[in-house]
């Protein structure tokens, strides 16, 4: 009689998906971040937070810092493409502001909780290279849309709006934007 073997399966590796994975990672980060600040969170706290491991994290990221880097520009690239979707459709400089202010309008809280964690960076950081380029990043896509003084017009308006938001103001946005068309 002949002995059976135990069948033994061939396990194939895990797919992972590397792209999707960062992608969830700086996701997620972004709210850890936005509710501790950039100064209170360590890798580790990270990973916790997330449900990875740390070695995960270091895996796609050198350390916090670059992390940060990363969904600086990951949330800045977004941003840029969503409110700068409609634009080529747009009539004129003032139909942009408008589609802008709409994107503000549904994104003020996560666009003020970005300012607020670039802020907490900026204080613990020295090198504040990559809020100074993603900040050139905003004002090159305004510029393109709304011209030179439109779009650095825009960009104060709503930085100046979303620091009034962290401070628990409430601004009028239209108001805003009416008074900037009307300084066009």
């Amino acid at each position: 009689m002949r002995k059976r073997r135990g069948s033994r399966r061939c396990r194939l590796p895990k797919v992972v998906d590397h792209e999707a994975r960062r992608r969830d990672i700086l996701d997620g980060a972004f709210g850890v971040f936005a509710e501790r600040g950039y100064g209170s969170v360590s890798m580790r706290q990270l990973a916790q937070s997330l449900g990875f491991s740390t070695g995960t994290l270091y895996h796609y990221f050198q350390g916090k810092e670059a992390l940060f880097e990363a969904l600086v520009d990951h949330r800045a690239r977004l941003d840029v493409a969503e409110a700068t979707a409609g634009f080529d459709t747009a009539r004129d400089a003032n139909a942009k502001l408008f589609q802008l202010a709409s994107f503000v309008t549904l994104q003020q809280a996560r666009l003020a909780d970005t300012l607020s964690i670039a802020l907490d960076y900026a204080r613990h950081e020295p090198d504040t290279a990559i809020l100074a380029r993603v900040l050139d990043g905003y004002r090159t896509a305004l510029t393109e849309a709304l011209g030179p003084t439109g779009g650095d017009l825009a960009l104060s308006l709503l930085l100046g709006l979303l620091a009034q938001r962290l401070l628990h103001a409430e601004p009028d946005l239209s108001a805003h934007l009416a008074a900037l068309v009307r300084l066009r």
